[in-house]
């Protein structure tokens, strides 16, 4: 069974249904057998947990994780995410089989870049057989792979062409992959395909909450318990940065302590996350924040 790395406990209490999802798959893709997880949930539901849990699972099970994420600024750099994936690999292995030195150039930086550029469906489909290439071994055994992607809502659009793609195949290769994202419509086709999977962590229980509350505050009142997860909603990020604020500040775990808190790490993640929306949504959000949240969304 899968198990939280150290220091992580906390945001993956009440996982264990999605630890044994991408433990399944892990075991799947060792066995020749390839698929995806798709996991995606609000920001702070412990998706890069679960991600951390996989790739730390990895190596156990005979894979070799390879890893990247995506990043706003990045989000219309052509296939940024799979050369961030990839790259590492191939570099490692002297670059792309030679069948395959349309990629050289393009997309890793290597060969003299003669000849007409190839198109975005050819870039896609040499990054599948690149993949088939490296998921083998000298001897063309199976050398299995576990391709994690973080932050999937900002991977550009060409790499998410190319895992949709893979993903369709997966099953033929000893490849697993695990993405992770905030759920948005552009990810659609890359759950629909059929050798994909896909989880969605829910906010914590009370009961949770309540065994969360008490590894950093064993005493702490049943109204501070009740008062961080009315405050927090169960999000296991805001759960956590609540209780480092609440015990920074070396305050007594009381019901008015939880209410009156908001964390500054909290208030920065949210003004982040505001200021990349779209100017619609951010007027919205501002209107829900004057009105209360129970106001009717015609009124907002």
């Amino acid at each position: 069974m899968l198990s939280p790395s150290p220091g992580t406990s906390g945001p993956l209490l009440e996982r264990r249904d999605e630890l044994a999802v991408l433990e399944s798959l892990l075991e799947d893709a060792a066995a020749g057998s390839g698929g995806a997880v798709v996991v995606t949930s609000a920001a702070g539901t412990g998706k890069t947990a679960l991600l951390t849990a996989a790739r730390n699972a990895a190596g156990a099970h005979g894979l070799l994780p390879l890893h990247a994420r995506g990043r706003e600024l990045e989000r219309d750099v052509g296939f940024g995410i799979a050369t961030a994936l990839l790259g590492p690999l191939v570099r490692e292995r002297g670059g792309p089989p030679s069948g395959l030195a349309m990629l050289t150039s393009t997309l890793f930086g290597q060969g003299d870049g003669a000849g007409p550029a190839p198109s975005g469906d050819e870039l896609v489909i040499g990054l599948y057989w690149l993949v088939d290439s490296l998921c083998r071994d000298q001897g063309g055994g199976p050398a299995p792979l576990l391709l994690a992607v973080d932050d999937l809502h900002w991977t550009d659009t060409g790499s998410l062409r190319f895992l949709e793609h893979l993903t369709d195949r997966l099953d033929e290769l000893p490849v697993a992959v695990v993405a992770a994202g905030r759920p948005e419509r552009r990810l659609s086709g890359l759950m629909a395909q059929r050798n994909a999977r896909s989880i969605a962590p829910a906010p914590l229980s009370p009961a949770a909450v309540d065994a969360l509350a008490r590894r950093s505050f064993p005493d702490a009142e049943p109204g501070f318990v009740r008062a961080c997860a009315r405050v927090t909603g169960g999000n296991p990020f805001l759960m956590v940065e609540l209780l480092r604020s609440v015990r920074d500040a070396g305050i007594a775990p009381t019901e008015g302590a939880a209410a009156a808190l908001i964390p500054d790490t909290v208030l920065r993640s949210t003004v982040a996350r505001l200021a990349g929306l779209p100017a619609p949504a951010r007027r919205l959000a501002e209107a829900v924040a004057v009105l209360g949240d129970d106001a009717p969304l015609p009124r907002a």
